[in-house]
């Protein structure tokens, strides 16, 4: 009779497999499923995460990150000003309530 596993459970052993110094053997024998299943899958994973090619960033991707954070640093300090004026004003108010 032939298993079908789902992906995530694929997925989920292969990472058993390359996250440990345990042989193949052990975690399959663990896993309840067949040594060479799980090579096979261990096998393929490496051999796609080979093939996959990170993407170089292009220059227009890096302009736009950098507006990003000029904007993202702007609404920081804008924030930081803010707390510093809320302190300010519960100390005051919290001075009368004394």
């Amino acid at each position: 009779m032939r298993n079908s596993y789902n992906q995530a459970f694929k997925d989920e052993s292969v990472a058993l497999v390359l996250g440990s110094n345990e042989p193949v053997s052990r975690i399959a024998l663990d896993l309840g499923i067949h040594e060479q299943t799980l090579g096979n899958w261990v096998r393929r994973a490496m051999s796609e995460s080979k093939s996959k090619q990170i993407a170089k960033p292009s220059k227009q991707d890096y302009q736009t990150l950098e507006r990003e954070l000029r904007k993202a640093r702007k609404e920081l300090a804008l924030k930081e000003k803010e707390i510093v004026v809320l302190k300010k004003a519960t100390a005051y108010f919290a001075k009368d309530h004394v």
